[in-house]
C-alpha cells in the first residue's frame, strides 16, 4: 500500500510504498547505530570521512539510497539547495502523513 510520507518531518512530501518506508526508517535506525558503535569503539563522534560498518539488509539499502537519490536530485534540481530550515526537520525518520 502506498502512502504519503514527510521527509525528516518536512514539508517535503513522498508517496512510498509503505514497505520501502519501514525499511528507510529501519535503515535509519542502523545507521545511528552504526555511528554509536563507531564513537564507543574509537572514543571519537564519526565525522563521515571514515569508513563504518552498517549493518543493514539489501532492502533497506536499496530503500536507503533510493531516497537519498530523491533528495539528492532535488537538491540539483534546485540548484545546490533545499529551502527547508533544520528547524523544520523535526524527525530522523520519514513520517506517515
Amino acid at each position: 500500500m502506498q502512502n504519503v510520507y514527510s521527509w525528516m518531518g518536512s514539508r517535503l512530501h513522498l508517496v512510498l510504498e509503505d514497505e520501502v518506508a519501514d525499511a528507510y526508517n529501519r535503515a535509519q535506525d542502523a545507521f545511528m547505530e552504526a555511528q554509536r558503535n563507531y564513537k564507543a569503539t574509537t572514543g571519537k563522534d564519526w565525522t563521515g570521512a571514515e569508513p563504518m560498518w552498517m549493518n543493514w539488509t539489501d532492502q533497506e539499502q536499496t530503500a536507503w539510497n533510493s531516497i537519498a537519490g530523491i533528495i539528492n536530485n532535488l537538491v540539483k534540481l534546485n540548484g545546490g539547495a533545499l529551502d527547508i530550515k533544520e528547524d523544520e526537520l523535526t524527525s530522523d525518520y520519514l513520517v506517515k502523513i
